[in-house]
């Protein structure tokens, strides 16, 4: 069977919620196939990509700016260590303040990641006005806080998988 969304026969009211999730799991894919030559995931080529234009940042830091805890940002930054990508440092002024950095690897690794990114960037958008990418991201913002406000009763049902 075909899992494209145009062989499926949607209701009308279903549809966004639809295109949104195969819109991303097709960019997921992309993303996937592209980071693969450089052992890197989707996040990890994000947290390298915010690095790069920064001063060292603490690992509770690049945690909370993709949404996720403690210790899965620490998963994502032993992997780019072992990679020899970044590089941990203590602080002086708190010693359980661990910083990152990229390393020199890293560095030229994001660099060459940033041309293939734009391409990429330029092939999924093709087409789309600035004036669209604009309201898209505006739309897209506002699905967001949204779904951080369901209600308790609906997290609730979700999380028993009803």
């Amino acid at each position: 069977m075909d899992n494209s969304s145009e062989s499926i026969d949607f209701p009308p009211w279903a549809m966004a919620e639809w295109n949104i999730t195969f819109a991303a799991r097709d960019l997921r894919i992309s993303a996937d196939l592209v980071l693969k030559p450089y052992s890197l995931n989707l996040t990890g080529w994000a947290f390298m990509a915010l690095m790069y234009d920064s001063t060292p940042l603490s690992q509770t830091y690049l945690g909370k700016s993709f949404g996720i805890g403690r210790a899965s940002a620490g998963s994502v930054i032993d992997d780019l260590e072992n990679k020899g990508f970044v590089k941990r440092t203590i602080t002086d002024e708190d010693r359980r303040v661990r910083l990152v950095e990229l390393t020199a690897s890293g560095k030229k690794t994001v660099l060459e990641l940033r041309e293939v990114q734009e391409e990429l960037s330029n092939t999924f958008m093709d087409g789309i006005s600035g004036d669209e990418r604009r309201q898209l991201n505006s739309i897209l913002q506002k699905l967001r806080r949204n779904l951080k406000n369901i209600p308790e009763h609906l997290k609730q049902i979700l999380e028993k998988g009803e």
